[in-house]
């Protein structure tokens, strides 16, 4: 209730959104007079290809909003004010008409296929529109209808599956967690490698506030999570280098274009609205026991100690049913716990509301979007709230200047991010280590206050622990849900103006201001009487990050000759950012309990930081076409970055691309719809963060009445950095057949990185923990391919079936000098690794295998082969150096799409294909340190187990094991290899079956 209150009361302060509000309304209602003669008006609109009836078609009598719609049979009635008025007919795909009723009150009307809409366009750097078989190199679109469809609540898992050579990695913290996406592999090795969100030409700020690491934490969602898919009108992906090259630094991982919608010039008044929800539940592990319950060395607990330290040790007898002492004092039966894990999670339910109105006129247009996104999470206690505002608004001034202008307001609530690893307060990691015979639920109240309204919470006020688990780090996952605090709230606000002016018929000039702004606030209390820290504390956080982007283009596009034809673009972008962060801590307890303020803490202190960045850019294209079947394009930036030192500053990067439609140069058999080849090569450069070219220094408090500073930084910084580069080249053709019936888009690339700006590192004794380096080299390279067809196209049915796949192959090819490995992070049981290694693919996961009797000569125990070799106690050995053991990047990814049409029925689906990678699984590693695991139970019938393989003297192994010294052994990060699995599935991730009314 506090956080709905304060979520109203907070969106009625802000005062843009005050005064928008009548102004919306009124443009909205378009009043306008209206005389008192009307006059009735009828029709029948047809195709004028095949005669057949356009159902959808807008009928609007022009110079006001008064109009209509044909239904089914293509026909429509309406009512104008005079008999003289005239009427405009507009539909997607054929030229629009405008017919004068001359006091006619029926009509026939045909409409006629615009030629140039059915020559495909596509959105490329800028938000330029370009014919298709211009482009040089690869770019897919993906429609908003099938965004709005797939109903994802970031917008970027709706991609997975439907473009090539892209992959997608879900969040596996719930709706407010980040996606990851990766276009043609990890290009960097010490930044995030994701592409550059752009938004109706403003860039977007994708960053996450707030990871997961080795110590746990949470996933602190990102900034493209904040767009509503029901704004979108589509989706380009702009892949390699060529591609983005106008884009400049941040570019250089490819750009992902998303296009709101906007309303169309003559339309009328329109309403969309749209309803949607999802249900979740949590998935059980199936690799877990059932067969034997808690204790140690296959007994059962026999007293309240015993329960408690194994309430996660799964070593005792064989589940039969008999009494049992509890970790609660009770006695319970020593059978398995009904739904032990479901038990204590909820089904989450999202639903999402979308409501848009619309209003224009042939000058102008408004359209005023409203959504709503309610969450309740799987983990109870916890939940999202998101609600958007858009406007935005068109207008031409005569013939020459129009504007375009558009603002986003976002509001977001969130309760309780799931926390990760086995960090405090993460109830997920208790509840998954629980016995088979342990009900979670009686963890929710004392045995003393069985009906108690705080959840986990003892009867003398603190968490319900008493020793639980043997380990005070590790909660009551009943305190953790509902007594900790983790809330963010968030304020965003998206938006430009733009001007456009045309000199003349192929001269123009754009001016645009953009900007992202947002506020995140962050509270998280670990409270009152948790077992760890029986004081509490709390931290405040708030993030306030900016961007401005001001830039103007010159377009020229010029026809000069009857063969050859010229589009040129010139322009500048002036980038600023700005992030503020300003933290208050509060330790040392809480004098007062249940008041929650830092001010109540008996310590406190307080952090705050600052960086700014600016980089000027200017930047231009050229495109020549001849006989509109032979294109060239060359594109050249230069920025000039803030985070470089001056003599470094300024980077260069072109790039040139060509494309080549045969089908339309050469005489080609009928059957070949269309064919075109295309290359290309670019260059994109790269900077860094702010303040890493010289130590900067705080003020820390003081010494004898004198402020007292220090360095601020853990890192030595490089006053020489110069900027990083990546250059890729691309080739491939596309060729459709049977009167695009079936089409093929093929294309191979090869991508190279240098000059990384990293940071590894150095000796403790220098003072410092890291420095910046300029090194590295990382190569991609790999092909994609996008097979459609259309197996049946006939009367009332159409079925199209499209296939993607692609191939990334990654090699890590230098570091800095004498290094051979980058570690990029280490797991919980700070055994195993990922890494960047010389020669190997990015992302290797290391660890340590089982050491094998066949060490290969001049190899190392990594590559050894045949049986696990023993100790003297017969348990399996592990190589002494760390081995590669996987790779989590997939070696193939792809995706079918499948749509039957009958008349307005429509089946649909999408399975999402990835083969190769593999992943590490610390949850089976601690799963078969505490006994849980399936493959634990080998050994515990018999009572003991022999290892299978040789003793170290290459004799058969015959030593008898108790099966918890020998699972325990392997398990807790010990032997990486045992917990490394493929990753690779074949899932069914949208089915959908609709019907147009």
């Amino acid at each position: 209730m506090r956080n709905s209150y304060r979520w109203k009361r907070s969106l009625w302060r802000i005062p843009v959104l005050k005064s928008m509000l009548p102004v919306a309304v009124l443009l909205m209602m378009g009043v306008q007079a209206v005389s008192a003669q009307t006059f009735t008006v009828t029709g029948t609109i047809l195709s004028e290809t095949d005669g057949a009836p356009l159902p959808g078609v807008n009928v609007v009598e022009v110079g006001t909003l008064s109009g209509t719609t044909t239904d089914i049979d293509g026909t429509f009635t309406f009512v104008v004010a005079s008999p003289n008025s005239s009427i405009a007919i507009s539909f997607v795909g054929f030229i629009t008409q405008t017919i004068a009723l001359n006091g006619q009150a029926d009509h026939l009307i045909r409409l006629v296929e615009d030629t140039q809409l059915l020559e495909e366009v596509v959105v490329t750097a800028f938000g330029i529109e370009r014919q298709e078989r211009a482009v040089g190199y690869s770019v897919t679109e993906v429609s908003g209808e099938d965004l709005r469809e797939s109903r994802e609540t970031n917008v970027a898992n709706a991609l997975a599956g439907k473009v090539a050579g892209v992959l997608v990695t879900k969040p596996a913290t719930g709706p407010a967690g980040s996606s990851r996406v990766i276009i043609r592999g990890a290009s960097s090795l010490g930044e995030d490698s994701q592409p550059l969100y752009v938004v109706d030409g403003v860039p977007l700020d994708n960053t996450t506030l707030g990871t997961a690491g080795m110590w746990g934490g949470s996933d602190g969602g990102d900034g493209i999570s904040s767009i509503n898919p029901d704004d979108i009108e589509n989706i380009s992906v702009l892949k390699g280098p060529s591609a983005a090259a106008l884009y400049g630094t941040r570019a250089k991982n490819g750009v992902i274009l998303i296009t709101t919608k906007r309303a169309q010039p003559g339309v009328g008044l329109g309403v969309e609205f749209s309803s949607n929800t999802t249900f979740e539940d949590v998935l059980v592990n199936t690799d877990f026991q059932t067969e034997y319950g808690q204790g140690t060395r296959g007994q059962k607990p026999s007293s309240v100690a015993d329960a408690l330290e194994t309430a996660d040790a799964a070593w005792g007898a064989k589940l039969d049913g008999t009494q049992v002492i509890s970790w609660d004092g009770s006695m319970q039966p020593y059978s398995l716990a009904d739904n032990a894990v479901s038990s204590f999670y909820d089904t989450g339910v999202t639903t999402t509301n979308s409501l848009a109105l619309t209003t224009a006129t042939q000058n102008a247009s408004v359209r005023l979007g409203f959504s709503h996104l309610d969450n309740d999470g799987i983990s109870p206690n916890s939940g999202l709230q998101r609600t958007s505002f858009s406007l935005r608004g068109t207008a031409n001034f005569g013939s020459r200047l129009s504007a375009d202008a558009k603002l986003n307001f976002v509001h977001e609530d969130v309760n309780n991010r799931p926390r990760l690893s086995d960090s405090p307060g993460n109830a997920n990691y208790s509840v998954y280590q629980l016995a088979p015979n342990i009900d979670v639920t009686t963890m929710e109240c004392p045995p003393e206050e069985p009906a108690c309204t705080d959840p986990g919470v003892d009867i003398d006020g603190t968490e319900l622990h008493r020793g639980l688990f043997g380990n005070t780090f590790q909660q009551n996952p009943y305190f953790a849900a509902h007594q900790f605090t983790q809330a963010d709230e968030d304020r965003r606000i998206i938006g430009f103006a733009s001007l456009s002016y045309k000199f003349t018929d192929w001269l123009s000039l754009m001016g645009r201001f953009g900007g992202d702004t947002y506020t995140t606030r962050r509270t998280n209390i670990t409270p009152f009487g948790t077992e760890f820290n029986p004081g509490g504390g709390q931290n405040e956080q708030d993030f306030r990050i900016t961007e401005i982007n001001t830039d103007f283009l010159f377009a020229a596009n010029k026809q000069l000759s009857s063969s050859l034809g010229v589009s040129a673009n010139f322009g500048g972008n002036l980038l600023y950012r700005e992030r503020e962060d300003l933290t208050l801590s509060g330790d040392g307890g809480f004098n007062v309990p249940g008041l929650e303020v830092v001010t109540n803490q008996n310590t406190r202190s307080h952090n705050y930081s600052l960086s700014e960045k600016q980089i000027n850019s200017l930047y231009g294209s050229a495109e020549f076409s001849y006989d509109e079947y032979l294109f060239l394009t060359v594109t050249a930036r230069n920025d000039w970055s803030s985070t470089l030192p001056t003599d470094n500053n300024s980077y260069f990067y072109p790039s040139v691309s060509a494309s080549f439609v045969f089908s339309d140069a050469f005489q080609v058999p009928s059957w070949i719809s269309f064919g075109k080849v295309r290359a290309s090569w670019a260059e994109v450069g790269g900077d860094t963060d702010p303040y890493r070219l010289a130590l900067t220094y705080s003020l820390s408090g003081s010494h004898l009445g004198q402020p007292r500073g220090g360095i601020a930084q853990g890192q030595i910084p490089l006053a020489s950095l110069k900027p990083s580069s990546n250059v890729g080249i691309e080739a491939g053709f596309d060729i459709r057949f049977f009167d695009n019936r079936l089409g093929a888009d093929f294309t191979l690339y090869s991508q190279t990185a240098t000059d990384q700006i990293l940071s590894t590192t150095i000796s403790s004794a220098s003072g410092f923990g890291s420095q910046i380096i300029n090194a590295g080299e990382i190569k991609n390279s790999g092909f994609e391919l996008l097979l459609t067809t259309t197996p049946v196209r006939t009367g009332d049915w159409r079925w199209d079936l499209d296939f993607n796949i692609s191939k990334n192959t990654n090699e890590v090819v230098e570091l800095i000098e004498g290094q051979t490995s980058l570690v990029l992070g280490e797991s919980r049981h700070r055994g195993n690794f990922v890494t960047a290694d010389v020669g190997e693919p990015y992302g290797s996961i290391k660890g340590r295998k089982y050491l094998r009797q066949n060490v290969p000569s001049g190899g190392s125990d990594c590559d050894a082969t045949g049986p696990i070799v023993h100790d003297a106690d017969g348990l399996p050995m592990r190589t002494g150096d760390l081995c590669v053991i996987g790779n989590g990047s997939p070696d193939v990814v792809g995706g079918i799409s499948n749509a039957i049409r009958y008349k307005n029925f429509t089946f649909s689906a999408l399975v999402d294909l990835r083969f190769g990678g593999d992943l590490f699984s610390v949850t089976n590693s601690a799963a078969y340190d505490n006994g849980l695991h399936k493959n634990t139970l080998q050994g515990r019938a018999e009572g003991f187990i022999v290892g299978e393989g040789v003793d170290q003297n290459g004799n058969t192994n015959t030593v008898q094991v108790d099966p918890q010294t020998y699972w325990t052994r392997i398990g807790g990060g010990f032997i990486g290899e045992e917990f490394v699995y493929d990753a690779s599935f074949v899932k069914l991730r949208e089915v959908q079956l609709s019907y147009r009314l």
